[in-house]
């Protein structure tokens, strides 16, 4: 499918356009609870929809659940609805995305479509209007739903918006954590998406621009200076058509458990493995590598990811994700956030997201992944300096 987007301050102005395009009357909108209020999102959507008739749908859980996507269902049946319009963050969008796909398959299960992606028909015209950079989740045809604490992603070409406004005005105004949640999320979307085993050299250009700018651009955007804001919110748009192609990688397959078990906010929840699986993904070997191009490719971009970071050696790359988690407040290590012990860290790695995990370029065993989060589980002071931080072959 082709997605109309656009991009821009000022760009919210298209959405009167778009809602004539598709000959909107009766619109289903979904928004946050509060961040609808927080962010500048109601006044200036206000605007744009005040000819319209309007049903917005709000109560619904942080992370999308399958229940709260059978309530908003049962809403939309209620009316006769013509358009759908999402106006959040990436939870947000992907709870419009599943409720306009679940009422399109009249006489299918919500619990099929959700577990095993039975999808034939496409739900109505979608616009997806993100309030946090971040998500990627308006770029993608995916859409989350946690299932009894376990995390689904539907996934089908019919799930993509019809078109993406991304007004860096809606995120300026959000509260700094979660602009720096939202900001880590796509700055590891950028990572990952570029030693997927799933990666094309589409994707990886998508990548190359997302991780770069964000990199950049993260300080001053979480300081709320408005280039950084735009600059973000265009970098966050990319990773998510990175990741729409590559999909993510080990990183997410063990962040949604550390979300639903501990409620470690998700973009924070990835970053804190990335720097240990920047040292393993590298350590791959014959025996080990899942990406069929082969050990030297993934080394290659696993090369390049630390040259877009100004790293010339593992270490400072993983020490430089660490001080940006550091520099939005955030906590660096997982025993603050709750996850310290053998019993927590062995329920985070009994409920990987096995589907993810076969993304990352290096195959992992069950004790590999133990090792992994109990080593974020230290402060970074404390983590082991070994041998594996070898000088890289460079890269450009």
């Amino acid at each position: 499918m082709i997605q109309d987007a656009y991009l821009g301050i000022g760009s919210l102005k298209n959405l009167s356009a778009l809602t004539a395009r598709f000959g909107a009357r009766r619109v289903f909108l979904v928004t946050g609870r509060e961040s609808f209020q927080v962010s500048d999102s109601n006044a200036l959507i206000g605007q744009q929809l005040k000819d319209l008739s309007v049903l917005r749908y709000s109560g619904f859980s942080s992370n999308p659940k399958f229940e709260d996507v059978q309530r908003g269902v049962g809403l939309f049946l209620s009316d006769a609805f013509d358009m759908v319009i999402a106006v959040g963050g990436g939870s947000v969008i992907d709870m419009a995305k599943a409720i306009n796909i679940v009422a399109a398959q009249v006489g299918v299960s919500t619990t099929d479509i959700v577990r095993f992606n039975r999808i034939t028909k496409k739900g109505l015209p979608l616009v997806a209007i993100p309030t946090t950079a971040g998500s990627g989740s308006e770029a993608t045809h995916f859409a989350v739903v946690y299932f009894n604490n376990a995390k689904y992603s539907v996934a089908h070409e019919y799930i993509l918006p019809d078109a993406v406004i991304v007004d860096p005005r809606l995120s300026i105004s959000m509260p700094q954590h979660v602009r720096a949640a939202s900001a880590l999320d796509a700055f590891c979307q950028a990572i990952e998406s570029m030693w997927s085993v799933n990666s094309t050299d589409e994707s990886i250009e998508y990548s190359r621009k997302a991780l770069s700018s964000i990199y950049r651009n993260f300080r001053t955007a979480l300081n709320g200076s408005v280039a950084g804001a735009v600059a973000m919110a265009e970098a966050a748009f990319f990773a998510g058509k990175a990741i729409n192609i590559a999909k993510t990688t080990a990183a997410h397959a063990l962040s949604y458990p550390m979300t639903a078990h501990f409620g470690v906010p998700h973009g924070h929840a990835v970053a804190l493995t990335i720097p240990e699986l920047l040292v393993f993904n590298y350590q791959l070997t014959e025996s080990d590598c899942h990406d069929r191009r082969g050990v030297s490719h993934v080394r290659y971009r696993i090369e390049e990811i630390c040259a877009l970071l100004g790293c010339s050696t593992l270490e400072k790359a993983k020490m430089t994700v660490l001080e940006m988690i550091a520099s939005a407040s955030l906590a660096t290590d997982l025993s603050m956030l709750g996850i310290s012990c053998p019993e927590h860290i062995r329920l985070v790695v009994e409920n990987v997201n096995i589907e993810r995990l076969d993304n990352n370029p290096r195959r992992l065993s069950l004790s590999q992944l133990e090792a992994i989060v109990e080593a974020c589980t230290k402060e970074p002071k404390h983590r082991s300096q070994s041998q594996s931080y070898q000088l890289l072959s460079g890269v450009g």
